[in-house]
């Protein structure tokens, strides 16, 4: 399996952080207070799976 850790974006790392976050809390899928891990996968220019791992403290 290859990852690769995205860094070659062209605005300031906070920047599209927030956006990703933004977007996903209007969706649903994480809450304002998210701990966890999101993982998206992609077949074909479309999602073809969500995970989401919440970290309870």
């Amino acid at each position: 399996m290859r990852r690769q850790v995205v860094t070659d974006i062209r605005v300031p790392n906070s920047v599209w952080k927030k956006k990703v976050f933004d977007t996903l809390h209007e969706l649903n899928i994480i809450p304002e207070t998210f701990s966890g891990k999101v993982v998206i996968s992609f077949k074909e220019g479309g999602i073809s799976y969500i995970e989401k791992t919440e970290t309870l403290k």
